[in-house]
This record gives structure tokens, sequence and C-alpha cells, in this order.
């Protein structure tokens, strides 16, 4: 007759994990999860951001499951555990703030080379009244620069791409004229922050001068998908210099700017216009 009992023994050390694999799992698992998650949400990581956010807390979990694993006393697992939980709260405050600006990049870069079309292919997703079939009616400049400025910060990035006209005195002042009923420009306070209440909102003027540069939100079509009426996080502004007869334009993305209190900090910080201007 067949041992029941004993055929369940040698079911359960057939599927029993070799103690070499378990711990293999438990030093590479929590990174790999860690890593595996963002990436197939489209995050990617710098060397520093891969460190902060993948290795350090990885091994921060492999020891808290380790120090569960083993034959120390539940007070004593207790506290190690929760020393554990505040090195980790402690490491993700500092990669949040002031890690970021440590190891932000930036890259600005000037060209002529096909600057109206490249411009306007940065505006792909936006509908803009005054726009043609997704073209740019510009008028006669006598040239056209195109500035790009990215923004990173580990996984968080921004973009800001500036197509600048430069006109002779009549073509300036007939185009200068042209846009102001060719666009639509925004003339309600905008939203600092996106979190905000109505309350707490003191409203930015949907306007702003840098020096002689004048600076205006447009107003996209209501179908435009992802643009928000009040805030920043995807918008197109238009910029008039007098003095030295430009007209630019100003797309800009960053899908995780939460807050902009001010638009000239703003302009300057997120959209380079300081380097254009230096």
């Amino acid at each position: 007759m067949v041992d029941k009992g004993a055929m369940m023994d040698q079911q359960r050390k057939r599927l029993r994990i070799p103690e070499w694999l378990t711990e293999q799992l438990i030093w590479w698992g929590p990174m790999l999860l860690l890593w595996l998650v963002p990436t197939l949400l489209g995050f990617r990581f710098h060397i520093a951001s891969f460190l902060f956010f993948i290795v350090f807390p990885g091994l921060i979990v492999t020891r808290g499951i380790f120090l569960v694993r083993s034959h120390r006393k539940l007070s004593s697992k207790l506290l190690r555990i929760g020393l554990l939980l505040i090195l980790l709260a402690l490491l993700f405050l500092i990669a949040m703030d002031s890690f970021f600006e440590i190891f932000r990049k930036e890259t600005y870069r000037k060209t002529q080379v096909r600057a109206v079309e490249t411009f306007e292919a940065e505006l792909s997703g936006f509908s803009i009244p005054g726009m043609t079939d997704g073209r740019l009616e510009l008028g006669a400049p006598k040239e056209t620069e195109l500035y790009s400025y990215d923004r990173n910060m580990f996984i968080f990035t921004s973009k800001a791409r500036v197509l600048l006209c430069s006109y002779d005195t009549a073509s300036y002042e007939a185009e200068k004229t042209a846009l102001e009923t060719r666009y639509c420009f925004r003339t309600e306070l905008l939203q600092p922050s996106i979190g905000a209440s109505e309350k707490e909102i003191t409203g930015l003027e949907s306007r702003a001068e840098i020096g002689n540069d004048v600076f205006r939100f447009l107003i996209p079509n209501d179908e435009t998908p992802g643009i928000s009426e009040y805030y920043f996080k995807a918008c197109v502004m238009l910029v008039t210099n007098d003095e030295t007869r430009q007209i630019g334009y100003i797309v800009f993305r960053d899908t995780d700017l939460d807050e902009a209190y001010d638009l000239e900090d703003f302009l300057n910080r997120y959209c380079g216009w300081s380097l254009i201007r230096t």
C-alpha cells in the first residue's frame, strides 16, 4: 500500500525552490522590479538616477527581506525594519529635492538650417487658429533661427523650441499688425499650480515683458488634446520685440511641471530665453 504522506513529502521536496536560487531572487528581484515597472511606463534613467531610484532602494528592500527571514526576535526585527523604512524615506526625499538640481543637465542649440520646417514639426499635437495645414504664416522674414532648449533632471524632461524671425521695418510692422487678427491671445489669469484650489490662486498675468521682449500665450482650439487652458505643461507663446524687429514663436512641453509662479522665471529657466538673449 502506497504511503500518501511519503508521496506528499516527495512532491514538496520537488517543488521546493533551492536555497541558492531563493537568495538570488531576494538579491536581484527588488532591483529588477523597481527598474522594470518605470521602464515599461516609458521612463529612462541616468546613471545617478539609476543608483538613487533602483540600486539603493533595492538593496534596502533586500536587506529587509533577509531580516524578516532571519531567526532574530520579533522586537529586534521590528526595530531594524523601522530603521530601514526611515532610511528609505530619507533617500527618497534627498532624491526628490536637491539631488535633482545637482544632476541637472541642460542642452542648448541654435541653427538656421531648416529652422521653420523643424519648428512646425514640433507643433504636432497643437491645433492653433491661424495655422493652415500645420504651417505658420510668417510673412517675409530676412532671417529665421531655431533655438532648442532641453532640460533634464533624471527621468523628468522639459523641451522648448523657439523660432525667431527677423524683419525689416516695413515687414515687421505689417506682420505685427497681422498677428492681432491671425491668433487668439489669452487675457485671463493663468493658474500657477496645478494642485491649487481657487482660494489659493493669486493668478499670473498671461502677458510678460523681459526687456523689450513682450510675451503672450496663444489660445489653442478646444479640441487640442492634453492642452490645459490655464497651465504650462504644454503651451504655445508668441514674442515680439519692436527694437530688434523680431517675432518669435515658442512651443513648450513638460508633462511633469506642476507649478510656475513667475512668468519671467518660467521663460528663462524652462524655455532658455536668457540664453537666447545673452
